[in-house]
């Protein structure tokens, strides 16, 4: 009895209002992630990781979306709809920088073997930078 009370049937408001709360929860914590990334305390050996995981999450989501397919291709919509206000002043209060946005556009535009490779290569620089960034301290670090 109490499996039948909890289970949920698939409609499609449910699938609307699961994604809404996945693409909200992304949103916050690419947002987050980001503002951790340009604490002013925070170390460049801190903020590099960061973010990268703030772009992780949100590849992941778009990758989440095209894969259920609720983004597509640009070449595969056939119509672009105008922004209704209320969407326009939801994207308003985006965090994101219009840097972000291009890297977003040329990321997707990237194959599956394309992104992986892009991955590998953004954290052998992230790891390289960390050597730098030791190397640099080390350096600092008056010997007595």
């Amino acid at each position: 009895m109490g499996r039948e009370r909890n289970a949920l049937k698939a409609t499609p408001k449910l699938t609307q209002m699961l994604i809404g709360e996945f693409i909200i929860n992304a949103r916050n914590q690419y947002a987050r992630l980001k503002q951790i990334a340009r604490e002013r305390n925070a170390s460049t050996r801190e903020k590099m990781p960061t973010e990268f995981l703030a772009w992780r999450v949100y590849d992941d989501l778009i990758n989440k979306l095209h894969f259920i397919g609720f983004i597509q291709p640009a070449h595969c919509q056939e119509n672009i709809v105008k922004l209704s206000d209320e969407e326009k002043s939801q994207k308003n209060l985006s965090v994101r920088s219009e840097r972000d946005e291009e890297l977003v556009r040329q990321y997707s535009s990237l194959g599956p073997m394309d992104r992986e490779k892009l991955i590998e290569k953004l954290h052998k620089d992230i790891l390289n930078i960390d050597e730098e960034i030791a190397k640099e301290e080390q350096e600092e670090i008056p010997k007595e």
